[in-house]
């Protein structure tokens, strides 16, 4: 695979592969194997701390894997999924969704949302402090999901950065502490934080993620902050308002 930051757009405007649609040209077919499973993440997330929005928003949608699954699972409540990227079927329209082709940094939707959502977005973004100020003025609460990819195993093994920097696109490397500073920093009161297991997702699909599947278990079990530290593949899925 091609990377995608030095195939598309040049260092001057990092969001030009989003929106001429390379990224998703490229990257798309992860996007929608994981759909399923973030849209389960996100409704038990609600579930458990008593989230019922009305009104809410995905930020960065792509294709709407996820959004069109909450939804479905939530009639009750109306859903606008925002991109810049020109991979939404604007036309589309359903009763509790419908898809817009926005910036919303530099277009804020007239609407105030219960919720907006962020899924492993930010670490997309040349400035996510912009983003996510834009996100408080949009929205009342938000939930972010985002990769922990700063480890030890991350450390020992550069290329693994690199290879989610080309292939990924991601421009921001996370732990824990540095995703809840950024957080705070934009104004945001964390409300609950939990870990993903996106590595056992992984391990079905990748044969390098199967191979450290039973490294992962243990520590996992053993705690989940060390297994984050020590080997990744626990991104951080966090409530804020």
């Amino acid at each position: 695979m091609a990377p995608i930051i030095s195939s598309v757009g040049g260092v001057n405007d990092m969001s030009s592969r989003y929106r001429t649609g390379a990224f998703h040209d490229a990257y798309g077919w992860g996007e929608e194997q994981a759909g399923p499973w973030k849209a389960s993440l996100v409704l038990d997330f609600m579930a458990a701390n008593q989230v019922d929005p009305r009104r809410a928003c995905e930020i960065g949608c792509g294709t709407g894997a996820v959004i069109r699954r909450l939804a479905e699972a939530m009639p009750g409540t109306s859903f606008t999924g925002f991109d810049i990227a020109p991979v939404i079927d604007t036309n589309e329209q359903r009763p509790n969704l419908s898809f817009e082709l926005r910036d919303i940094v530099a277009e804020p939707p007239a609407e105030i949302f219960d919720l907006a959502l962020l899924l492993d977005v930010i670490e997309h973004v040349e400035n996510p402090w912009e983003l996510l100020r834009s996100v408080r003025r949009t929205a009342g609460m938000a939930i972010s999901h985002i990769p922990l990819e700063l480890c030890a195993q991350s450390m020992l093994r550069p290329r693994a950065l690199n290879l989610s920097r080309e292939t990924q696109g991601h421009l921001h490397f996370f732990t824990r502490e540095s995703a809840l500073w950024l957080l705070s920093e934009t104004g945001f009161e964390v409300v609950a934080a939990t870990y993903t297991h996106s590595w056992r997702w992984a391990a079905k699909r990748r044969l390098r993620s199967a191979v450290a599947f039973p490294l992962r278990l243990v520590l996992t079990a053993i705690s989940e902050q060390f297994a984050a530290r020590a080997v990744g593949g626990m991104p951080l899925l966090v409530l804020c308002r």
